[in-house]
């Protein structure tokens, strides 16, 4: 058990990532190199959290996991509380304690203490804001509770939900704490450096922990290359640029300035150049889960976009037949929201405020199906995305209602016409768990009228409500041969709640990633249009201007790809190998546009952002087998 220092940089000690965490890793780099001042400071290393977490802890983590994984984090509420008991008495040991208070008693006025994970900073995913930090410490006790308090940080909830979400399923205890001098400030900030050689500074008066929680606004300055700027504008950007040539990558700086001199307080790499703008209030936007072609202006799906693809490829149409047929079915929704606007009941929508009894709540693709009390879903929004701490990022969520009902039940159309019902009082998610027991009953053709009027309906069933879920088996049976239809039936009838085409699989989904020709979310049925002579003919003609479509010929060609469009059952995606600008007929009739290569500047891309319709270049082809596509700002999830 060590403690490293950073005051006498470099350290002597071992500086490796696994054992001090990234954070700390990469200011001891900085300072080996002589590219930074620093303030000082020392690290608690991983190895101490392992020692203060003892067996009892350790050996009860895994199994708490590979439930979370094993389950696509089906039960998050019990897992909070399964944590809480686990961390439960967490203390530092008598000699962790002796070796802070040696290393406290060095320091010159208050202290900072900091998370150190091997899983945050990185290249792939900075988990920002996940771990916490405390500053102006001014006791030995606050700096002990503070280290407590950033190793329980590691698995709070909105941190675990950031690991599983980047597919980071160890139990494994993987913090360092680091332990600074506060820096005397008199502006302080955060700077990043930019492709091209523009630095992007952001100031405040003093401290900066509410500028990186977004609680504040700074003063943003844009230091481009060779150009001068104010002090400490200057120097923040000469450093953040010599720390992008250290480590070879564009990077994110936390910085503060006495007056004089600038110091480094962190540095990692920048892991995304963001396409929309960050949010300074209230967002919203949400949207019917089954009955939306379109997608509103301002829907961020992120790490939904894939399981939203699989249940509204699966679930949209079928629901859609089943309201034709008059037949109950209960719609879900779409959200994507910040804690600004989900603390606020005048900005939340209205079907999020009505919500009673029961929800399925899906976070991602590896959060999904947790069933909760409506009355407890914001609380449980706000704690699992940590909204009290970061109000303004945006998160997205798909809520479903879960209706228990009298009984559950699966239909089946056999070859003579007779429908089987298996049904059971333990509800439909047993029955497809395989947990419940069930009774069967056997239904005629719906056209034998004498063998309906002597069938005997077992309770809670009557001869009509087996007629709907017979009926409307039929109708998906003509429609997806082989089909077993999933109801619930409640005191006002039979609901239709999914079914289960034979063969089909409906959760591969495929993402493919490119560059934002048109931000923005969109849905629809897959739309390829193939390259022909007709194509490329009429787009060298004089059609499109830069400000408005001109009439499009009167052409076989152009008439029917209208009519091909507009006979799509919901407005489509658009795939195309180029941008041609011909297809700007089809603005009106589109959700997106996606297309294997092509200028970002030329006429269709411009008149595509007037009109707010998203669209991306791929540069790579889309799957042969691709028929219903979602596009979220440049990514392409089709299946």
């Amino acid at each position: 058990m060590t403690t490293m220092r950073v005051a006498a940089l470099p350290s002597a000690a071992d500086c490796a990532a696994e054992a001090v965490g990234n954070k700390f890793a990469a200011l001891n780099a900085a300072a080996a190199a002589g590219s930074a001042d620093i303030p000082p400071a020392c690290c608690v290393p991983v190895d101490w959290f392992t020692e203060a977490l003892g067996t009892d802890r350790l050996r009860r983590l895994p199994t708490l996991f590979t439930d979370l994984t094993t389950t696509v984090g089906h039960d998050l509420v019990g897992a909070q509380r399964e944590l809480a008991s686990i961390l439960d008495g967490l203390a530092l040991t008598p000699r962790m304690r002796t070796i802070v208070a040696g290393f406290v008693a060095q320091l010159d006025g208050p202290v900072a203490v900091r998370s150190s994970t091997t899983v945050e900073d990185g290249p792939a995913s900075s988990h920002a804001g996940l771990y916490n930090s405390f500053l102006h410490l001014s006791t030995l006790a606050d700096v002990e509770q503070a280290i407590l308090a950033c190793w329980r940080s590691f698995y709070a909830l909105p941190a675990v939900l950031g690991r599983l979400r980047a597919h980071d399923s160890d139990p494994t205890p993987r913090m360092a704490v680091i332990i600074q001098a506060m820096a005397d400030a008199r502006l302080s900030g955060i700077a990043f450096t930019q492709p091209g050689g523009t630095v992007t500074v952001e100031a405040v008066s003093g401290t900066a922990e509410h500028l990186a929680d977004g609680a504040e606004a700074g003063t943003t300055v844009d230091v481009a290359p060779h150009s001068t700027a104010p002090e400490p504008y200057h120097s923040v950007a000469a450093l953040a640029r010599s720390l992008k040539a250290l480590f070879r990558g564009d990077v994110d700086i936390e910085w503060a300035w006495d007056g004089s001199t600038t110091q480094l307080l962190q540095v990692r790499p920048l892991t995304a150049h963001l396409h929309r703008a960050q949010p300074t209030g209230p967002v919203c936007a949400s949207a019917s889960l089954y009955f939306t072609d379109t997608l509103p202006a301002g829907l961020v799906l992120g790490d939904l976009a894939d399981v939203y693809l699989a249940i509204t490829a699966k679930r949209s149409r079928p629901y859609r037949m089943a309201r034709a047929a008059d037949v109950a079915v209960r719609d879900g929704w779409i959200l994507s929201i910040n804690g600004a606007a989900l603390t606020d009941p005048a900005l939340r929508p209205a079907w999020l405020t009505d919500l009673a009894g029961d929800v399925v709540v899906d976070l991602g693709r590896d959060l999904r199906q947790n069933i909760l009390p409506a009355a407890a879903l914001l609380d449980f929004l706000t704690a699992a995305w940590g909204t009290a701490t970061d109000p303004l990022t945006v998160h997205a969520v798909i809520v479903r209602p879960f209706v228990r009902g009298l009984v559950g039940a699966v239909a089946h159309r056999l070859e003579d016409g007779t429908t089987v019902i298996d049904h059971s009082s333990d509800g439909l998610l047993d029955i497809n768990r395989g947990m419940a027991g069930v009774e069967q009953i056997l239904c005629p053709p719906t056209t034998d009228e004498h063998a309906w009027n002597t069938l005997e309906p077992p309770a809670p069933w009557t001869a009509r409500t087996l007629q709907t879920v017979a009926a409307f088996t039929g109708v998906l049976d003509a429609d997806m041969p082989g089909v077993y239809s999933e109801w619930v039936l409640t005191p006002d009838g039979p609901q239709f709640v999914d079914h289960t085409e034979p063969g089909a699989d409906h959760d591969t989904v495929v993402p493919t990633a490119g560059h934002v020709l048109s931000p923005g979310a969109a849905t629809g049925p897959l739309l390829r249009i193939s390259d022909s002579d007709d194509l490329t003919r009429f787009t060298v003609a004089p059609l499109v201007s830069m400000r408005s479509v001109a009439d499009a010929p009167a052409s076989d060609y152009v008439s029917g790809l209208i009519t091909v469009v507009r006979a799509m059952p919901g407005k489509p995606v658009v795939y195309a190998r180029r941008p041609y600008a011909i297809l700007s007929v089809l603005l009106d009739d589109v959700a997106g546009m996606v297309f294997e290569g092509g200028s970002r500047l030329c006429h269709l891309a411009i008149l595509l952002r007037e009109a707010g319709i998203p669209a991306a270049v791929l540069g790579t082809p889309l799957p042969d087998e691709a028929t219903v596509a979602v596009l979220d700002d440049g990514t392409v999830h089709t299946r």
